[in-house]
């Protein structure tokens, strides 16, 4: 009913949730030390999988089949990324020493993923499911921190520019620092900075794109208005 009624379900776990997404039938959740759900009824029954990987998990993607997660890896450097290709049931897992992924998505049938290190930053294209990628944009002296992409083909992803910076493990602290967007509408080939976004993590669903500052787009991010009216209430 749109989210107008909601009802809960019993996740088995005790640790926290940090992601959630689905397709159809199958919704997969994730969260910390490496805990990792999947449901093949809609969410009503979550069962545990092992991916291999102990991670704290922050970020999910679905896309038919294929899911990818991506989190930071607890007391070391670096990150990881786990990818399945038959609905979550196995994973193949990939670990980056220094990088950290901050952004997963699937688009026209490649994996797309945000990495941040530092003052350097980018966003890689595999088309085989993590194994190998390709860079299509990459920046110094800006820092990522999320990225979404629609099921329609768009990707926004948003972070800091900044004049210093102190290296540090995931997330990097700033000095000076301002908030930057960029945008792709060709499925991730290439990317453009979009002043008419702010730094954020947002969430997309088709032409609409929600921030976490509670602000809503229904043009797919070109502009901008309150998710809240002035009396903390949804618009009608």
């Amino acid at each position: 009913d749109d989210g107008a009624t909601w009802t809960r379900v019993a996740s088995g776990v005790t640790t926290s949730l940090a992601a959630v997404a689905g397709n159809g039938s199958l919704v997969v959740a994730a969260g910390a030390k490496g805990t990792f759900l999947r449901s093949t009824d809609g969410g009503l029954t979550f069962a545990g999988v092992d991916t291999g990987v102990a991670t704290d998990w922050t970020q999910i993607a679905v896309a038919g089949d294929a899911v990818a997660a991506i989190g930071m890896t607890r007391d070391s450097p670096g990150g990881d990324l786990v990818v399945s290709s038959d609905g979550g049931a196995t994973f193949r897992a990939r670990h980056f020493d220094r990088e950290v992924p901050v952004g997963v998505g699937f688009v026209e049938g490649a994996l797309l993923v945000a990495f941040t290190y530092g003052d350097d930053t980018r966003i890689a294209r595999s088309r085989d499911g993590g194994k190998t990628f390709t860079d299509v944009w990459r920046s110094h002296g800006r820092a990522l921190h999320s990225m979404t992409v629609s099921d329609t083909g768009f990707v926004l992803a948003s972070g800091k520019t900044f004049g210093q910076v102190q290296l540090t493990f995931a997330p990097p602290s700033y000095a000076e620092a301002t908030d930057f967007a960029i945008r792709s509408t060709d499925g991730g080939r290439t990317f453009a900075l979009d002043a008419s976004a702010h730094a954020s993590t947002y969430f997309a669903r088709g032409d609409i794109v929600v921030s976490s500052e509670y602000d809503i787009s229904r043009d797919e991010g070109r502009t901008w208005g309150h998710l809240f009216d002035a009396k903390g209430m949804l618009p009608s």
